[in-house]
Protein backbone atom coordinates (compact mmCIF):
# COMPACT_ATOMS: atom_id res chain seq x y z
CA UNK A 1 0.00 0.00 0.00
CA UNK A 2 1.37 3.35 -1.24
CA UNK A 3 0.11 6.20 1.06
CA UNK A 4 0.27 10.15 0.08
CA UNK A 5 0.32 11.64 3.23
CA UNK A 6 -2.59 14.57 2.17
CA UNK A 7 -1.47 18.14 2.60
CA UNK A 8 -3.62 20.87 3.29
CA UNK A 9 -3.61 24.24 1.40
CA UNK A 10 -3.40 27.40 3.65
CA UNK A 11 -6.11 29.56 4.10
CA UNK A 12 -6.85 32.38 6.29
CA UNK A 13 -8.26 31.80 9.76
CA UNK A 14 -11.45 33.52 8.77
CA UNK A 15 -11.73 31.07 5.83
CA UNK A 16 -10.57 27.99 7.96
CA UNK A 17 -13.38 29.10 10.51
CA UNK A 18 -15.92 29.30 7.76
CA UNK A 19 -15.25 26.24 6.64
CA UNK A 20 -16.23 24.00 10.25
CA UNK A 21 -18.98 26.30 10.78
CA UNK A 22 -20.26 25.54 7.54
CA UNK A 23 -19.55 22.02 7.50
CA UNK A 24 -21.90 21.36 11.06
CA UNK A 25 -24.35 23.54 9.65
CA UNK A 26 -24.54 22.24 6.50
CA UNK A 27 -25.50 18.64 8.71
CA UNK A 28 -28.48 19.91 10.48
CA UNK A 29 -26.20 21.06 13.62
CA UNK A 30 -26.49 24.31 15.30
CA UNK A 31 -23.69 26.31 16.36
CA UNK A 32 -24.86 28.71 18.98
CA UNK A 33 -22.99 31.91 19.32
CA UNK A 34 -22.33 30.88 22.82
CA UNK A 35 -20.45 27.98 21.52
CA UNK A 36 -16.37 27.83 21.18
CA UNK A 37 -16.74 27.15 18.00
CA UNK A 38 -18.84 30.03 17.05
CA UNK A 39 -16.81 32.82 19.38
CA UNK A 40 -13.88 31.62 17.27
CA UNK A 41 -15.77 32.36 14.09
CA UNK A 42 -16.89 35.32 15.02
CA UNK A 43 -13.39 36.74 16.43
CA UNK A 44 -11.89 35.86 13.18
CA UNK A 45 -14.45 37.51 11.13
CA UNK A 46 -14.60 40.81 13.22
CA UNK A 47 -12.35 43.00 11.11
CA UNK A 48 -9.93 43.15 13.46
CA UNK A 49 -6.24 43.30 11.94
CA UNK A 50 -4.34 41.89 14.29
CA UNK A 51 -5.68 40.87 17.60
CA UNK A 52 -3.08 42.28 19.94
CA UNK A 53 -1.66 40.45 23.62
CA UNK A 54 -4.31 42.88 25.95
CA UNK A 55 -7.24 42.28 23.49
CA UNK A 56 -9.91 40.28 26.24
CA UNK A 57 -10.48 37.93 23.57
CA UNK A 58 -6.95 37.18 22.82
CA UNK A 59 -6.52 33.40 23.98
CA UNK A 60 -9.76 32.48 22.13
CA UNK A 61 -8.10 33.66 19.28
CA UNK A 62 -5.11 31.38 20.34
CA UNK A 63 -6.82 28.63 20.72
CA UNK A 64 -8.67 28.67 17.82
CA UNK A 65 -5.08 27.67 16.13
CA UNK A 66 -5.65 24.06 17.50
CA UNK A 67 -9.63 23.58 17.33
CA UNK A 68 -10.16 25.34 13.87
CA UNK A 69 -7.03 23.71 12.64
CA UNK A 70 -7.78 20.22 13.50
CA UNK A 71 -11.61 20.30 12.45
CA UNK A 72 -10.71 21.25 9.25
CA UNK A 73 -8.34 18.78 8.34
CA UNK A 74 -10.86 16.42 9.86
CA UNK A 75 -13.96 17.48 7.56
CA UNK A 76 -11.81 17.73 4.80
CA UNK A 77 -10.80 14.39 4.53
CA UNK A 78 -14.48 13.54 5.75
CA UNK A 79 -15.89 15.21 3.33
CA UNK A 80 -18.41 12.40 1.79
CA UNK A 81 -19.39 10.61 5.18
CA UNK A 82 -22.44 10.05 5.82
CA UNK A 83 -23.82 12.42 8.95
CA UNK A 84 -26.22 9.90 10.78
CA UNK A 85 -26.14 8.27 13.35
CA UNK A 86 -23.04 8.08 15.45
CA UNK A 87 -20.99 10.79 13.60
CA UNK A 88 -23.71 12.74 13.54
CA UNK A 89 -24.25 12.06 17.56
CA UNK A 90 -20.70 13.91 17.47
CA UNK A 91 -20.85 16.76 15.61
CA UNK A 92 -23.96 17.34 18.14
CA UNK A 93 -21.14 17.04 21.10
CA UNK A 94 -18.75 19.38 19.06
CA UNK A 95 -20.02 22.13 19.66
CA UNK A 96 -19.96 22.15 23.35
CA UNK A 97 -17.71 22.93 25.54
CA UNK A 98 -15.83 26.01 27.49
CA UNK A 99 -13.94 28.18 25.01
CA UNK A 100 -10.59 26.94 26.92
CA UNK A 101 -10.02 24.07 27.57
CA UNK A 102 -8.43 24.07 30.95
CA UNK A 103 -11.89 24.97 32.22
CA UNK A 104 -12.94 21.65 31.27
CA UNK A 105 -11.59 19.57 34.03
CA UNK A 106 -14.40 16.61 34.37
CA UNK A 107 -16.72 17.16 31.40
CA UNK A 108 -15.66 18.01 28.22
CA UNK A 109 -18.13 15.91 25.18
CA UNK A 110 -17.30 18.79 22.52
CA UNK A 111 -13.46 18.10 22.56
CA UNK A 112 -14.10 14.52 23.13
CA UNK A 113 -16.42 14.00 20.07
CA UNK A 114 -13.82 16.64 18.26
CA UNK A 115 -11.31 14.12 19.14
CA UNK A 116 -12.90 10.97 17.62
CA UNK A 117 -13.38 12.46 14.48
CA UNK A 118 -10.00 13.44 13.88
CA UNK A 119 -8.73 10.09 14.36
CA UNK A 120 -11.49 8.40 12.24
CA UNK A 121 -10.27 11.35 9.70
CA UNK A 122 -6.40 10.58 9.97
CA UNK A 123 -7.33 6.67 9.33
CA UNK A 124 -9.19 7.94 6.25
CA UNK A 125 -6.44 9.96 5.13
CA UNK A 126 -4.46 6.97 5.67
CA UNK A 127 -6.85 5.07 3.54
CA UNK A 128 -7.74 2.28 6.08
CA UNK A 129 -11.25 2.02 4.78
CA UNK A 130 -13.55 1.94 5.57
CA UNK A 131 -13.53 3.82 8.07
CA UNK A 132 -16.60 3.63 10.93
CA UNK A 133 -17.86 4.94 14.18
CA UNK A 134 -18.15 2.73 16.82
CA UNK A 135 -16.86 0.25 19.91
CA UNK A 136 -15.04 1.45 21.60
CA UNK A 137 -14.85 4.38 19.08
CA UNK A 138 -13.61 4.26 15.77
CA UNK A 139 -12.79 1.09 13.81
CA UNK A 140 -10.89 0.64 10.37
CA UNK A 141 -9.65 -2.10 8.05
CA UNK A 142 -6.29 -3.23 6.55
CA UNK A 143 -4.96 -6.16 4.89
CA UNK A 144 -9.03 -6.94 4.93
CA UNK A 145 -8.42 -7.35 8.93
CA UNK A 146 -11.09 -5.39 10.94
CA UNK A 147 -8.92 -3.38 13.72
CA UNK A 148 -10.94 -0.75 16.65
CA UNK A 149 -9.43 2.45 17.86
CA UNK A 150 -10.35 4.11 21.31
CA UNK A 151 -9.46 7.30 21.70
CA UNK A 152 -9.16 8.76 24.93
CA UNK A 153 -8.43 12.61 25.96
CA UNK A 154 -6.58 13.42 29.24
CA UNK A 155 -7.36 16.07 31.01
CA UNK A 156 -4.69 15.30 33.98
CA UNK A 157 -1.85 13.12 34.24
CA UNK A 158 -3.34 11.71 37.32
CA UNK A 159 -6.18 10.33 35.28
CA UNK A 160 -3.33 8.71 32.24
CA UNK A 161 -3.73 4.95 33.80
CA UNK A 162 -7.59 4.91 34.69
CA UNK A 163 -8.24 6.11 30.94
CA UNK A 164 -6.02 3.58 29.86
CA UNK A 165 -7.62 0.56 31.67
CA UNK A 166 -10.93 2.40 30.64
CA UNK A 167 -9.80 1.98 26.60
CA UNK A 168 -8.27 -1.42 27.13
CA UNK A 169 -11.61 -3.03 28.60
CA UNK A 170 -13.62 -1.41 25.28
CA UNK A 171 -11.37 -2.64 22.84
CA UNK A 172 -11.41 -6.24 24.83
CA UNK A 173 -15.29 -6.07 24.46
CA UNK A 174 -15.28 -5.31 20.73
CA UNK A 175 -13.50 -9.03 20.11
CA UNK A 176 -11.12 -7.47 17.71
CA UNK A 177 -7.19 -5.78 18.18
CA UNK A 178 -7.10 -2.40 18.80
CA UNK A 179 -5.11 0.42 19.65
CA UNK A 180 -5.24 3.58 22.48
CA UNK A 181 -5.23 6.66 20.56
CA UNK A 182 -4.17 9.93 23.24
CA UNK A 183 -4.31 13.16 22.97
CA UNK A 184 -2.13 14.34 26.33
CA UNK A 185 -2.44 17.77 24.87
CA UNK A 186 -3.72 19.37 28.65
CA UNK A 187 -2.33 16.24 30.99
CA UNK A 188 1.27 17.66 29.58
CA UNK A 189 0.36 21.35 29.97
CA UNK A 190 -2.46 21.90 32.33
CA UNK A 191 -2.48 25.40 32.09
CA UNK A 192 -2.39 25.80 28.60
CA UNK A 193 0.42 27.77 28.56
CA UNK A 194 1.62 29.34 24.97
CA UNK A 195 4.86 28.19 23.84
CA UNK A 196 7.24 31.33 22.94
CA UNK A 197 9.29 32.34 20.28
CA UNK A 198 12.83 30.10 20.28
CA UNK A 199 14.89 28.86 17.69
CA UNK A 200 13.02 26.12 15.36
CA UNK A 201 15.54 23.46 16.32
CA UNK A 202 15.53 24.53 20.22
CA UNK A 203 12.02 24.43 20.05
CA UNK A 204 11.66 21.22 18.53
CA UNK A 205 15.13 19.79 20.92
CA UNK A 206 13.26 20.97 24.24
CA UNK A 207 9.79 19.67 23.02
CA UNK A 208 10.94 16.26 21.88
CA UNK A 209 13.08 16.30 25.48
CA UNK A 210 9.82 17.46 27.76
CA UNK A 211 7.46 15.22 26.23
CA UNK A 212 9.67 12.38 26.32
CA UNK A 213 10.88 12.69 29.71
CA UNK A 214 6.96 13.05 30.86
CA UNK A 215 5.67 9.96 29.34
CA UNK A 216 8.68 7.88 30.57
CA UNK A 217 7.00 8.10 33.94
CA UNK A 218 4.07 6.39 32.96
CA UNK A 219 5.38 4.21 29.90
CA UNK A 220 6.05 0.79 32.71
CA UNK A 221 1.79 1.81 33.67
CA UNK A 222 0.89 1.96 30.72
CA UNK A 223 2.38 -1.16 29.44
CA UNK A 224 1.14 -3.12 32.57
CA UNK A 225 -2.60 -2.25 31.95
CA UNK A 226 -2.03 -3.47 27.97
CA UNK A 227 -0.74 -6.80 28.64
CA UNK A 228 -3.85 -8.45 29.66
CA UNK A 229 -5.71 -7.52 26.41
CA UNK A 230 -5.85 -7.86 22.63
CA UNK A 231 -4.18 -4.56 22.84
CA UNK A 232 -1.90 -4.19 20.27
CA UNK A 233 0.21 -0.88 21.32
CA UNK A 234 -0.38 2.87 21.92
CA UNK A 235 -0.18 6.30 19.57
CA UNK A 236 0.36 9.55 21.51
CA UNK A 237 -1.13 12.54 20.32
CA UNK A 238 0.67 16.44 21.64
CA UNK A 239 -0.76 19.32 20.28
CA UNK A 240 0.09 22.73 21.57
CA UNK A 241 0.04 26.12 20.25
CA UNK A 242 3.73 28.16 19.58
CA UNK A 243 4.72 31.46 18.72
CA UNK A 244 7.00 32.04 15.56
CA UNK A 245 8.31 35.33 14.44
CA UNK A 246 5.91 35.48 11.83
CA UNK A 247 2.74 34.83 14.52
CA UNK A 248 1.63 31.92 15.88
CA UNK A 249 0.82 28.12 14.48
CA UNK A 250 0.23 24.48 16.07
CA UNK A 251 2.99 22.44 16.65
CA UNK A 252 2.92 18.51 17.68
CA UNK A 253 4.29 15.25 18.38
CA UNK A 254 3.28 11.60 17.53
CA UNK A 255 4.89 8.50 19.08
CA UNK A 256 3.63 4.88 19.08
CA UNK A 257 4.19 2.56 21.56
CA UNK A 258 3.91 -1.51 20.66
CA UNK A 259 2.58 -3.66 23.53
CA UNK A 260 5.88 -5.70 24.79
CA UNK A 261 3.13 -8.07 25.87
CA UNK A 262 2.26 -9.17 22.40
CA UNK A 263 4.13 -11.73 20.08
CA UNK A 264 6.39 -10.45 17.48
CA UNK A 265 3.37 -10.63 14.61
CA UNK A 266 1.23 -8.76 16.52
CA UNK A 267 3.59 -6.29 17.13
CA UNK A 268 4.68 -6.30 13.57
CA UNK A 269 0.89 -5.87 12.71
CA UNK A 270 1.41 -2.36 15.20
CA UNK A 271 4.38 -1.20 13.49
CA UNK A 272 2.17 -1.24 9.96
CA UNK A 273 -0.86 -0.21 11.06
CA UNK A 274 0.23 2.94 13.45
CA UNK A 275 3.36 3.95 10.97
CA UNK A 276 0.58 3.80 8.24
CA UNK A 277 -2.01 5.58 10.21
CA UNK A 278 0.68 8.76 11.19
CA UNK A 279 1.21 8.83 7.50
CA UNK A 280 -2.48 10.18 7.36
CA UNK A 281 -1.53 12.98 9.49
CA UNK A 282 -2.01 16.35 7.81
CA UNK A 283 0.85 17.85 6.31
CA UNK A 284 3.65 15.31 6.98
CA UNK A 285 5.77 13.42 4.79
CA UNK A 286 6.84 10.66 7.38
CA UNK A 287 6.01 9.55 10.71
CA UNK A 288 8.89 10.78 12.10
CA UNK A 289 7.92 14.59 10.89
CA UNK A 290 8.61 16.82 14.16
CA UNK A 291 5.21 19.14 13.48
CA UNK A 292 1.86 19.72 12.46
CA UNK A 293 2.12 22.65 9.95
CA UNK A 294 -1.02 24.29 9.33
CA UNK A 295 -1.35 28.13 8.30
Amino acid sequence: MIIIPPTITPLTRPELSSFVIATIEAAGVPVPPSSRLRRMFDLYHSGIGTIEPDHPDYEIALEGERDMQLLAFAFDQLATTETSGVFGDLLKKLVHDSVLPQRDRTHSPGRDASFEIYVGAVCTAAQLLPVEWEEPDVSCVLDNAKFVFAAKRLKSIRSLQKRVSKAVKQIARSGFPGVIVLDVGLAFNPDNHRIRRMHETVFFSEYEANFNATWSEYQSKVQKAMAQSNVLGVIVHDYHVRQQSDGWQLAGMTIRVAAEARSAEEQRQFKRLSTLYTYGLPNQSAATSPSLVLP
